[in-house]
């Protein structure tokens, strides 16, 4: 493909050229699917990919649904230009910083942090390769 085409998951925002990385993260806070966007993108845009079964282009309302029949509770307030506004229990919202650490484990990977493979799919293995490390890790000490 060429420079700066659709495969690429490279994107502009402030901070200059960025690919945002989402994950789907399991009970013990370990990533179970994976998905790439450009750094400017929405988070809604990979919420059907990595919660199986929503449709194209749902709202933050049918993930919180979706969550809930799964059994789950979710932990992300509503946002101030909604109409009605989502209060959530303080003790579970601080348990958040869980999946900004293992983001963090994550940008240990030097080549994730410099995003050396420019291709999407080179880029999404060594995430997953990554994440693999992190799961192996946490296999060994159980």
């Amino acid at each position: 493909m060429a420079k700066g085409g659709a495969d690429d998951a490279i994107g502009r925002s402030r901070g200059g050229l960025s690919t945002r990385i989402h994950a789907r993260l399991g009970a013990r806070g370990l990533p179970v699917r994976l998905a790439l966007s450009a750094g400017e993108a929405a988070d809604m845009r990979r919420a059907p990919e990595l919660l199986a079964g929503l449709s194209p282009g749902c709202d933050y309302a049918e993930i919180r649904q979706r969550i809930r029949v799964a059994g789950s509770r979710d932990h992300v307030p509503a946002t101030r230009q909604k109409c009605r506004q989502i209060t959530v229990p303080p003790a579970p919202y601080r348990q958040r910083n869980l999946i900004g650490r293992r983001f963090d484990r994550l940008e240990h990977f030097r080549r994730l942090a410099a995003r050396f493979d420019k291709l999407e799919r080179n880029f999404l293995s060594t995430v997953a390769l990554a994440a693999i490390r992190l799961w192996a890790r946490f296999a060994s000490r159980t």
